[in-house]
């Protein structure tokens, strides 16, 4: 059986559901079922594991700049759990990481490149990738870790880019953003999905993985997109806002990706959205 932490967010559903179809059992836990960051919480989770899916986590990049201790607490304490938990119960991990380059020093971006926490979410996350190589070199716990580049598709958070556009799109009289220059490397969620299963068979060692198209794609570009796939022309407004530490291009190199787990994208960024704005 598989444990999923997370099973409730925009990610966990989705690997659910795949793992559903694939008959792969699993058991989902969420965070409306305990708190991760508490020890005692693990001591509701089974003993007999086959792997665990770390998803749990604080991912909203504004937010944590607000909020900063509730992200360290959830992402970097509550990995350390789960990690205790594996070490426990013998247990291979995938722990979902996030983009941690800072600004890139060259492009595409392999998993060798320098690390640098630009905000609290990625420093969370920082911490959690720290722990797991301790807990992979101290007890050999299996690790898998999964450096997801920019995740899209239905149901996510209206927060974040990608949605918002798309709301507009649909039934704003106008697009507005705050920036229309930065790039980034989308990938649609059923991709990344993939890429998680495949993860199933990292039975030892530590391993860490960029998932991403290897592509990138400006604001203005993805707003183009939509208003094409959804036959728009609306008016566009730029705030000319820019971020605290914003990085303005990313792409992913994949390849170790495509060789170590014999996974590659297969949804270009029109596809994804094509099957978001189907689903409105």
């Amino acid at each position: 059986m598989n444990l999923v932490t997370g099973a409730g967010g925009f990610l966990g559903r989705a690997l659910m559901a795949e793992l559903s179809a694939r008959n792969l059992p699993a058991l989902g836990v969420d965070m409306q079922e305990g708190d991760i960051a508490d020890p005692a919480f693990l001591n509701t989770l089974p003993t007999k594991v086959d792997r665990v899916f770390h998803l749990a986590a604080q991912t909203y990049v504004p937010d944590s700049w607000e909020r900063p201790q509730e992200f360290i607490r959830t992402n970097a304490l509550g990995t350390g759990n789960i990690l205790q938990y594996c070490v426990e119960n013998k247990t291979p991990v995938t722990l979902i990481s996030g983009y941690l380059y800072g600004t890139p020093q060259v492009l595409p971006i392999t998993e060798s490149h320098p690390l640098s926490a630009g905000n609290p979410y990625a420093l969370s996350k920082k911490l959690a990738e720290e722990m797991g190589e301790f807990y992979h070199r101290v007890h050999g716990v299996p690790i898998t870790i999964i450096r997801p580049f920019n995740i899209y598709g239905p149901g996510q958070n209206i927060k974040f880019l990608i949605p918002t556009i798309i709301e507009q799109v649909l039934h704003a009289d106008k697009v507005e953003v705050q920036d229309l220059a930065p790039k980034r490397d989308f990938l649609f969620y059923e991709d990344l999905v993939e890429a998680l299963i495949l993860t199933r068979d990292c039975l030892g060692g530590l391993e860490t993985f960029n998932i991403g198209s290897g592509y990138s794609i400006d604001v203005q570009e993805v707003i183009d997109t939509v208003q094409r796939v959804a036959g728009t022309a609306k008016p566009v407004h730029s705030k000319e806002m820019r971020r605290q530490n914003e990085v303005m291009d990313v792409v992913a190199d994949i390849t170790r990706a495509k060789t170590q787990l014999d996974w590659a994208p297969r949804h270009s960024f029109e596809d994804g959205i094509r099957k978001i704005i189907s689903l409105a």
